[in-house]
C-alpha cells in the first residue's frame, strides 16, 4: 500500500492550526483584560448599558466624575436624569436636560463638591454604579427609558 504523503501532512497542519487558533484567541482575550498593561491601570470597562451608553470615564482622585455618553438609541435623545453610586455615596440630578442627537457624544461631569462623591488615592480602582434616564424623541409619549450598568477603571490623578 502506498499511503499519500500529503494526507498526513494536511493532518499535522489541521492539529496544530486549531492548536495555534486557541492560543491566539487566548492571548487576545487576556490582552482586551489587561493582564500585559505594564502600568497596572485598568481602562475603563462598561457593563450592562443599552441605549445611552457612557463612551468614556474619568474618575479623579479629587473626588470628580467626567462621563462622555454616547447615543445609540437610532434618533435625538434628551437625558432628564444621571445617578451615580460610588463607594457608598450616591448623588443624582434630577432636573437634568442633556439633548444628545443621534449618533454623537456629549460630556457631562459633576465635581467633588457638588456631589460629595468619595475622593480615591491615584491609581486605585473605582467601581461606580450608573443609571441614566431618557426620553427618545422619536417616541411622541415622553416615555422615559433607563440604561443602567457598572463602570470599573483607575483613578486618575488630578
Amino acid at each position: 500500500m502506498v499511503k499519500i504523503k500529503g494526507q498526513s501532512s494536511l493532518e499535522f497542519l489541521m492539529t496544530y492550526g486549531w492548536a495555534i487558533v486557541i492560543i491566539i484567541v487566548v492571548l487576545l482575550v487576556a490582552w482586551q483584560m489587561g493582564v500585559f498593561n505594564p502600568a497596572g491601570t485598568l481602562r475603563p470597562t462598561f457593563l450592562g448599558f443599552w441605549g445611552v451608553k457612557p463612551f468614556d470615564c474619568s474618575y479623579m482622585s479629587n473626588g470628580n466624575l467626567t462621563l462622555s455618553l454616547q447615543n445609540n438609541v437610532g434618533g435625538d435623545v434628551n437625558v432628564t436624569e444621571i445617578n451615580v453610586s460610588v463607594g457608598g455615596k450616591s448623588y443624582s440630578t434630577s432636573t437634568l436636560a442633556l439633548p444628545i442627537s443621534m449618533g454623537n457624544i456629549t460630556k457631562w461631569g459633576v465635581s467633588q463638591t457638588t456631589s460629595g462623591l468619595p475622593k480615591y488615592s491615584a491609581g486605585s480602582s473605582y467601581n461606580i454604579f450608573v443609571s441614566i434616564d431618557y426620553i427618545d424623541s422619536r417616541l411622541g409619549s415622553g416615555t422615559t427609558f433607563r440604561s443602567s450598568g457598572n463602570i470599573r477603571g483607575t483613578v486618575e490623578s488630578s
